[in-house]
């Protein structure tokens, strides 16, 4: 067994997750935790299943179910300190002093290989299935000594690449930001933010060392922590955002929660909660130091190691982990430390090829792409001359365009076939879409059908909608392929802004040559409203001065369909004449409000006024109600 330099681990942060019993669902509150016999330096990995798989200093790797009870465990007899990686196949990676060893789903060894020296980094899979490692050992007169092993599926050599590093190491695993930023931290001070081409972004500068690996929020915001104690919220453009003090080392890496918590152990013994704008949410104690990174499992647990032997389980309030490009270590719970990837397999006895957008896939035979987590990426399948497309499998199906959304690893198959392919014929009905009548600031809808008649697959492409008031008129996405005699739906709104007749033309285009732009016209009118007063003159008759006259009322009423908008009524100019009460601003369609007044005649002899009424009817903007009166 070789011996550990942990002040030096790439993986020493884990996810915190003991508990014995379930029942309590208020976050920061235990689920459950099982006790390893040794300190937890692991960082839990998730299988598709639910398993927790975590290593432990005692040299075993175990996989607990969801409710803490022990599924199984391996005993290697050497410290697992890295974090376990799990293949698409279900196989889990570890590496246990220098050897990476591959365990099957039921807990038996599957192989091993020895590498030349310590492995302080967990495994990485590529998109082939090949499993990434990096050993190194340490001259303490010279540099680092590094090297970094590719190995296949079935555990023989792929091949191995050496290199040395001078200066201070990296025990930082990346992230990788949504436009190809490579942010990682140094343990000489500082996160670096690396294009793509590997020229320097930004770097932030810090004088205490950072073990920790960033996690990428929803907002761009790179969170890590150092071993000043804070957990630092940078902006993408390298400035800081806030940070937030624990008093201890902070070794674990941040992980992500739905709603933007950020969950993080500490050498304090926390696991804390901090809410996406730097303060507290809650800290759950244990009774140890915790340096494993904390994974957030799709029910919201935390599951997250500890120095005192125990994982445990957190509840919250996180409905799962972030949708962001990177929202926590080594990327997702099955810890491959990669973006998905997207695999196109094609076969039969047909020839031909799929493309994809965005690009990056483009082949006739297997080809695969690594894409940003949560891309939707549309794959179209092309045929040559004297073959037809016969249709998806695996994560799609149909004849038409294949869509799939890269939240994990996806697989297509694309089968061609020898035949002549079909002519496809679009038919939409109806030409003309009427939506009728719409009032201001809200919305009618009504659906067209577009069908394909014809015998081979119709592709349709991006609706448009132009003319005299076609930003008023949306319509829903379409679905981009039909198979003969298919059907879709598109649903046709107009949202009117303001009040008259709307025209707008909608373009479908489609591979039909006979029609390769079908339109529709689209039209609709915003009725206004329109106001009615009653009664239009009001005669309070002769009154003693300084005698106040009982109230009258006038009734406002909208007789139009939009809402009618009245605007405050000011007071009378003739100081005789006194709203008492008003119950006017919006009125809907058919409804209708009153205006109270009294008069006071303040002197002998007859006098006028005028009630002026205005609101949003275009032909009526200010009515005047004509008031008279007589003090005696």
């Amino acid at each position: 067994m070789r011996r550990r330099f942990c002040g030096f681990l790439t993986v020493m942060l884990l996810i915190l997750t003991v508990g014995t019993a379930y029942g309590a669902e208020a976050p920061g509150t235990l689920r459950w935790y099982y006790p390893t016999g040794a300190p937890i330096y692991s960082s839990p990995a998730i299988g598709a299943d639910g398993t927790i798989y975590v290593g432990s200093q005692d040299g075993s790797l175990y996989a607990i179910e969801p409710d803490g009870t022990l599924k199984w465990a391996y005993d290697f007899g050497g410290i697992i300190d890295t974090s376990p990686a799990i293949g698409a196949d279900g196989t889990i990676y570890v590496t246990p002093d220098g050897i990476l060893s591959a365990v099957n789903p039921n807990g038996t060894l599957k192989w091993s290989y020895d590498t030349d020296g310590l492995i302080d980094s967990s495994p990485a899979i590529g998109a082939d299935g090949t499993i990434y490692v990096a050993s190194w050992l340490r001259n303490y007169f010279g540099p680092w000594y590094l090297k970094l092993w590719a190995i296949n599926p079935d555990g023989t050599l792929k091949w191995t690449e050496s290199s040395y590093l001078v200066g201070g190491a990296i025990y930082s695993s990346p992230a990788i930001g949504a436009d190809g930023t490579i942010y990682v931290g140094s343990s000489g001070g500082g996160l670096y933010a690396v294009n793509p081409d590997g020229t320097l972004k930004w770097n932030y500068g810090l004088s205490s060392s950072i073990y920790s690996s960033p996690a990428i929020g929803a907002d761009g915001t790179i969170y890590f922590g150092s071993d000043d104690g804070n957990l630092y919220a940078i902006n993408p453009d390298g400035t800081l955002g806030w940070t937030y003090n624990t008093g201890a080392f902070i070794y674990s890496s941040p992980a992500i929660g739905a709603d933007g918590t950020i969950y993080f152990g500490s050498d304090d013994g926390n696991l804390y909660a901090i809410n996406p704008d730097g303060t507290l949410g809650w800290t759950y104690n244990t009774d140890r130091v915790v340096r494993s990174s904390p994974v957030v499992a799709a029910d919201g647990t935390i599951y997250v190691g500890s120095w005192d032997s125990r994982l445990y389980a957190v509840n919250s309030l996180s409905s799962g982990l972030a949708n962001t490009p990177w929202p926590m270590f080594r990327h997702d719970p099955t810890r491959v430390g990669r973006f998905p990837v997207l695999t196109v397999t094609r076969s039969g006895t047909g020839t031909g090829t799929v493309t994809s957008v965005p690009s990056g896939i483009d082949c006739g035979a297997v080809c695969n792409k690594s894409y940003t987590t949560s891309t939707s990426v549309t794959l179209t399948a092309q045929v040559d001359s004297g073959s037809v497309f016969s249709g998806w499998s695996g994560d799609c199906s149909g004849t038409g365009p294949c869509v799939v959304t890269l939240g994990a690893d996806r697989s297509v198959g694309a089968t061609f076939s020898k035949g002549v392919q079909g002519v496809p014929k679009i038919s939409v009905s109806p030409s003309t879409i009427n939506i009728g009548t719409v009032k201001e600031g809200s919305s009618v809808s009504k659906t067209l059908k577009v069908k394909n008649t014809g015998s081979g697959t119709l592709l349709l492409g991006d609706l448009v909608i132009s003319g005299a008031n076609g930003w008023e008129f949306s319509a829903s996405t379409i679905y981009v392929g039909l198979a003969k005699n298919q059907t879709c739906t598109v649903t046709v709104r107009l949202a009117a802004t303001s009040f008259g007749l709307k025209t707008a033309t909608l373009a479908i285009p489609s591979n039909d040559d006979r029609h390769p732009t079908t339109t529709v016209e689209l039209r609709g009118t915003c009725a206004p409203p329109k106001i009615s007063i009653s009664p239009v003159t009001v005669n309070f008759g002769t009154l003693s001065v300084g005698a106040t006259s009982r109230v009258r009322k006038v009734t406002i009423s909208n007789r139009g369909t939009s809402d009618l908008i009245i605007a405050p009524i000011s007071p009378i100019e003739n100081a005789s004449f006194t709203v008492t009460d008003n119950t006017c601003s919006t009125l809907a369609k058919g409804r209708s409000c009153t205006v109270s007044m009294i008069f006071a005649p303040s002197a002998i002899g007859s006098t006028t006024g005028s009630l002026v009424i205005s609101s949003n009817d275009p032909s009526r903007e200010t009515v005047a109600v004509k008031l008279s009166g007589k003090g005696d």
